[in-house]
């Protein structure tokens, strides 16, 4: 649903499809971050996740907790 404007690119232009995909999945990382955060933070006690893009083929998101 988040890619449904973004995936009529592909048929005209692979290459701009894939760095639409990626903008938009950044896009919506920051916007997810602070719930994540929160759950985390009511199931583990601890506010220390961090959400971050790696650079990858497809749009991917890695998520960890900091280990101290």
């Amino acid at each position: 649903t988040h890619f449904s404007e973004i995936d009529s690119l592909y048929s005209h232009d692979k290459q701009l499809h894939y760095s639409e995909s990626i903008k938009k999945s950044i896009e919506f990382t920051k916007q997810i971050t602070p719930a994540v955060n929160s759950f985390m933070e009511q199931k583990t006690g601890f506010p220390f996740m961090k959400m971050a893009y790696e650079k990858v083929l497809h749009p991917s998101l890695f998520l960890h907790k900091k280990q101290y």
